[in-house]
Protein backbone atom coordinates (compact mmCIF):
# COMPACT_ATOMS: atom_id res chain seq x y z
CA UNK A 1 0.00 0.00 0.00
CA UNK A 2 1.78 2.96 -1.04
CA UNK A 3 2.56 5.99 1.57
CA UNK A 4 1.42 4.76 4.87
CA UNK A 5 3.89 5.64 7.83
CA UNK A 6 5.08 2.99 9.98
CA UNK A 7 4.65 -0.76 9.94
CA UNK A 8 0.88 -1.39 10.26
CA UNK A 9 -0.12 2.07 11.41
CA UNK A 10 -3.41 2.98 10.02
CA UNK A 11 -2.56 6.99 10.71
CA UNK A 12 -1.03 8.20 7.75
CA UNK A 13 0.08 12.14 9.36
CA UNK A 14 -1.44 15.53 8.92
CA UNK A 15 -5.04 14.64 10.25
CA UNK A 16 -5.12 12.14 7.26
CA UNK A 17 -6.22 8.27 7.51
CA UNK A 18 -6.29 5.44 5.70
CA UNK A 19 -10.20 4.18 6.60
CA UNK A 20 -11.56 0.71 6.08
CA UNK A 21 -13.97 1.54 3.47
CA UNK A 22 -17.54 1.84 4.36
CA UNK A 23 -19.53 -0.85 2.00
CA UNK A 24 -19.35 -1.71 -1.93
CA UNK A 25 -20.56 0.11 -4.84
CA UNK A 26 -23.14 -2.63 -6.80
CA UNK A 27 -21.42 -5.23 -8.43
CA UNK A 28 -19.12 -5.60 -6.28
CA UNK A 29 -16.74 -2.62 -7.86
CA UNK A 30 -14.61 -0.88 -5.75
CA UNK A 31 -15.03 2.80 -5.43
CA UNK A 32 -12.76 5.57 -6.45
CA UNK A 33 -9.72 5.92 -4.16
CA UNK A 34 -10.93 2.80 -2.31
CA UNK A 35 -7.99 0.32 -2.25
CA UNK A 36 -8.80 -2.99 -4.18
CA UNK A 37 -5.87 -4.52 -1.91
CA UNK A 38 -6.72 -3.59 1.39
CA UNK A 39 -10.42 -2.08 1.01
CA UNK A 40 -8.78 1.59 2.20
CA UNK A 41 -10.21 4.52 1.50
CA UNK A 42 -7.06 6.99 1.49
CA UNK A 43 -8.16 10.48 3.36
CA UNK A 44 -5.79 13.45 3.06
CA UNK A 45 -5.60 16.56 5.78
CA UNK A 46 -5.69 20.01 4.19
CA UNK A 47 -1.18 20.09 4.99
CA UNK A 48 -1.11 17.01 2.28
CA UNK A 49 -3.76 18.76 -0.10
CA UNK A 50 -1.99 22.46 -0.22
CA UNK A 51 0.95 21.26 -1.77
CA UNK A 52 -0.24 21.34 -5.20
CA UNK A 53 -2.24 23.36 -7.41
CA UNK A 54 -4.13 23.20 -10.76
CA UNK A 55 -1.23 22.22 -13.27
CA UNK A 56 -0.30 19.57 -11.41
CA UNK A 57 -4.09 18.68 -10.89
CA UNK A 58 -4.16 18.22 -14.72
CA UNK A 59 -0.77 16.54 -14.81
CA UNK A 60 -2.24 14.02 -12.11
CA UNK A 61 -5.75 13.80 -14.50
CA UNK A 62 -3.09 12.88 -17.27
CA UNK A 63 -1.67 10.43 -15.39
CA UNK A 64 -5.05 8.43 -14.69
CA UNK A 65 -6.15 8.74 -18.37
CA UNK A 66 -3.15 7.17 -20.03
CA UNK A 67 -3.07 4.82 -17.08
CA UNK A 68 0.68 3.79 -17.60
CA UNK A 69 1.93 1.49 -14.67
CA UNK A 70 5.29 3.30 -14.04
CA UNK A 71 4.19 6.81 -14.72
CA UNK A 72 1.17 6.07 -11.77
CA UNK A 73 4.38 4.39 -9.46
CA UNK A 74 6.86 7.42 -9.84
CA UNK A 75 3.90 10.42 -9.23
CA UNK A 76 2.68 7.90 -6.24
CA UNK A 77 6.10 8.59 -5.18
CA UNK A 78 6.53 12.07 -5.82
CA UNK A 79 3.36 13.34 -4.02
CA UNK A 80 4.42 10.51 -1.22
CA UNK A 81 7.82 12.44 -0.79
CA UNK A 82 6.27 15.93 -0.99
CA UNK A 83 3.28 15.17 1.60
CA UNK A 84 5.62 13.21 4.09
CA UNK A 85 4.50 10.03 3.56
CA UNK A 86 6.32 6.52 3.32
CA UNK A 87 6.33 5.43 -0.22
CA UNK A 88 4.90 1.33 -0.73
CA UNK A 89 4.08 -0.75 -3.78
CA UNK A 90 0.79 -1.95 -5.03
CA UNK A 91 -2.06 0.34 -4.62
CA UNK A 92 -0.99 3.77 -6.66
CA UNK A 93 -4.35 3.94 -8.73
CA UNK A 94 -6.28 4.09 -5.93
CA UNK A 95 -3.80 6.36 -4.02
CA UNK A 96 -3.71 8.80 -7.36
CA UNK A 97 -7.53 8.45 -7.43
CA UNK A 98 -8.26 9.62 -3.99
CA UNK A 99 -5.62 12.46 -4.01
CA UNK A 100 -6.79 13.51 -7.20
CA UNK A 101 -10.29 13.63 -6.56
CA UNK A 102 -9.85 15.61 -2.93
CA UNK A 103 -7.58 17.85 -4.39
CA UNK A 104 -9.96 18.83 -7.21
CA UNK A 105 -12.89 19.31 -4.47
CA UNK A 106 -10.00 21.85 -2.33
CA UNK A 107 -9.01 23.77 -5.02
CA UNK A 108 -12.60 24.05 -6.23
CA UNK A 109 -13.69 24.87 -2.91
CA UNK A 110 -11.36 27.70 -2.77
CA UNK A 111 -12.19 29.31 -6.13
CA UNK A 112 -15.01 29.75 -5.12
CA UNK A 113 -14.27 31.68 -2.48
CA UNK A 114 -12.18 34.03 -4.91
CA UNK A 115 -8.88 31.66 -4.14
CA UNK A 116 -6.94 30.49 -6.93
CA UNK A 117 -3.81 28.55 -6.73
CA UNK A 118 -2.07 27.94 -10.04
CA UNK A 119 0.11 25.65 -9.29
CA UNK A 120 2.59 24.48 -6.57
CA UNK A 121 4.82 27.44 -6.44
CA UNK A 122 1.96 30.41 -5.50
Amino acid sequence: MPCARGRGSRHLGGGSRARPAQGRAFGGRRRVGESALTQTRYEFGEAELSVYGEYELQVLERVLREDREEAMVDVAQAICAKIGWNSGRGDERAFLEAYYTQLRARLERGMRFGRRKADKFS
